[in-house]
């Protein structure tokens, strides 16, 4: 029940704000841009369209789980004492609502266009690992109005910066880089299960933050009328 409330409200929400709209209608824009503009050398990228659609299909998923986490950050005194597991529920539902809203104002127009999409395992599996880092951040003491901050600098940058660290640069990107399914999703039709560590890491990880419940206090013992 809190799932279907958190994204009704949260979908209800964005779409009544001008600069939602305005985000929406930047990311729309975003791929027909790069798209027409790379073959005649005029950007930085050097993907064909579909591949710049991975690109941008991970930077809306990206968005929409930042604008969750800045809505979350405004009802902190009703989801911090949530227990671990409705808690998670909330965060996946209002991600769920932000994120299917810009992916749909990012793939609509290559749909209609005929443009081979980021397979859906793909995206679900960066919805789920960017929920569940996401999680891990509302568990540490981080200002609850930086974590979106902190979700792209996780799951964007941290990983373009371990890939210069060496030795440990590759565990940090293995661990962060919530984007590594697309790009898997380019080159491969399946997955094997081993993809689903990283996930299952950082679940684990926010379970193990989560402090002890402490233990209900009995009342005053009565005594006896003789």
């Amino acid at each position: 029940m809190i799932g279907w409330a958190t994204s009704r409200w949260v979908a209800t929400r964005l779409l009544r704000q001008p600069a939602f709209w305005a985000l929406a209608v930047v990311i729309g824009a975003l791929w027909p841009t790069v798209a027409s503009l790379s073959p005649m050398g005029l950007t930085t990228s050097s993907g064909t369209p579909p591949a710049v659609l991975y690109e941008v299909a991970f930077l809306s998923m990206l968005a929409g789980h930042g604008l969750a986490m800045s809505m979350a950050a405004k009802l902190e005194w009703f989801v911090k004492p949530l227990p671990l597991v409705r808690r998670a529920v909330f965060c996946l539902a209002a991600s769920t609502a932000a994120t299917a809203l810009l992916l749909a104002a990012a793939l609509c127009l290559p749909a209609l266009l005929s443009t081979p999409s980021p397979p859906l395992w793909a995206l679900a599996l960066t919805h789920l690992h960017l929920a569940a880092l996401s999680l891990v951040l509302i568990q540490l003491p981080i200002p609850p109005g930086l974590r979106a901050f902190a979700l792209i600098f996780g799951a964007w940058i941290l990983p373009a910066i371990g890939t210069a660290v060496p030795n440990l640069g590759p565990v940090i990107s293995s661990i962060f880089d919530a984007g590594s399914y697309l790009g898997l999703g380019r080159i491969s039709s399946g997955i094997s299960p081993a993809v689903l560590l990283p996930i299952i890491g950082l679940g684990l990880a926010a379970w193990l933050l989560e402090p002890p419940t402490a233990p209900a206090k009995s009342g005053p013992v009565q005594a006896r009328a003789k």
